[in-house]
């Protein structure tokens, strides 16, 4: 008898535990969407160009920096698949934020909320065949809200490009995007920080917002 009461008491604990401790909700991709852009309507071979991958963030959440002040997060990161004829310097990621958050209350992370620009400069070789080229990459993202993070997700890109040949105009587009991918983040919520690059933040820098 006693021992049944024990095993129940255990199960009753167990039940509790699982009931209370905090939840992933789900893939990261449920609250991040992504797409590819070209700033030309054309590449031809030798010419230079840019690509953008526009990330949206739903509000209530985040994605980390690309590179996360916490070993336990997943950072922001664009891998494109080798294109032949055409080659991709380093991404540009753009200048995070610092917050806390309650998942690690004593911790600065860097993060990027709302709508966020990584740019990538491109190269056509001066022996690309005329036609078209197909860009493709992934994108891999861990969105977390103020309590939990999500299940990371690994988004797949994919961009069309046409060829042409050496002597044919080509026009620049998607203006808008590339003009805002170059400005500066947008000013910083209340008890945020925003700095250059991926760069730590200092002690002066973190004590200031939380009063310590």
């Amino acid at each position: 008898m006693n021992t049944k009461r024990l095993l129940f008491g255990l199960s009753l604990l167990a039940l509790v535990t699982i009931a209370s401790a905090p939840r992933v909700l789900g893939q990261s991709d449920r609250v991040v969407k992504a797409q590819a852009y070209a700033s030309v309507d054309a590449v031809r071979p030798g010419d230079k160009f840019k690509l953008a991958v526009v990330l949206n963030v739903e509000p209530g959440y985040h994605i980390n920096a690309h590179v996360p002040s916490d070993p336990g997060l997943i950072a922001t990161a664009i891998s494109l698949e080798p294109t032949p004829g055409i080659r991709f310097a380093e991404p540009n990621y753009p200048a995070p934020v610092y917050q806390r958050f309650e998942f690690l209350p004593n911790t600065d992370l860097a993060v990027h909320e709302g709508t966020v620009y990584i740019v990538i400069d491109a190269e056509a070789d001066k022996s690309l065949a005329q036609g078209q080229a197909v860009i493709r990459g992934t994108l891999t993202v861990q969105s977390c809200n103020d309590k939990v993070c999500l299940i990371p997700s690994d988004i797949k890109l994919e961009l069309p490009i046409r060829v042409g040949s050496k002597g044919q105009a080509v026009k620049n587009v998607n203006s808008e995007i590339f003009a805002l991918a170059a400005q500066p983040p947008p000013p910083a919520r209340p008890g945020l920080k925003v700095y250059q690059g991926d760069q730590a933040p200092s002690e002066t820098d973190t004590a200031s917002p939380y009063g310590n």
